[in-house]
């Protein structure tokens, strides 16, 4: 069954990749990316918006893309999130500072993905409003998922 319902979310994932259009190189917009990952936040429609437009301004002549691979990669990491925060956690009680650097080392020792440096450049943007990095920022967003993830899969079994 885990198999069968991990087979299903990356489906799920796949499709909503997919609805962005990627360009002929299988790549989204930045913009694609965030507009992805705020749906699943729960924010108010300004605080989306103000999201949108800094990733806009920062990615507008820097458009490297997002693959479904990198999508994919993410969602595999917020899977792992428990653990995630427990380590940011720890980072952030010794007084270490979480910038990108940890947060890819995090990734990779904990949840045992590789994020491209360009994705989690991505992913301060978005959520790393004040350059600050909040502890659990992430949590919110794989709550979310989880519980949108849940509907999604609902429907499909009825």
């Amino acid at each position: 069954f885990i198999q069968f319902q991990a087979q299903l979310q990356r489906e799920i994932l796949t499709l909503e990749f997919e609805r962005k259009n990627p360009n002929s190189e299988g790549l989204i917009t930045e913009v694609d990316f965030a507009e992805l990952l705020v749906a699943y936040a729960g924010y108010s429609h300004k605080k989306k918006s103000r999201k949108l437009k800094r990733v806009k301004r920062k990615f507008k002549d820097n458009n490297l893309g997002i693959s479904k691979n990198d999508y994919l990669d993410f969602f595999h990491f917020l899977s792992n999130i428990n653990d995630v925060d427990t380590a940011l956690t720890f980072y952030h009680i010794a007084g270490a500072s979480i910038d990108q650097a940890t947060l890819k080392h995090v990734a990779k020792t904990v949840a045992m993905v590789d994020l491209r440096d360009h994705v989690i450049d991505v992913i301060f943007t978005i959520f790393d409003e004040d350059s600050e990095y909040k502890c659990h920022f992430f949590f919110n967003i794989y709550q979310s998922f989880s519980i949108s993830f849940a509907r999604n899969l609902q429907t499909i079994i009825s």
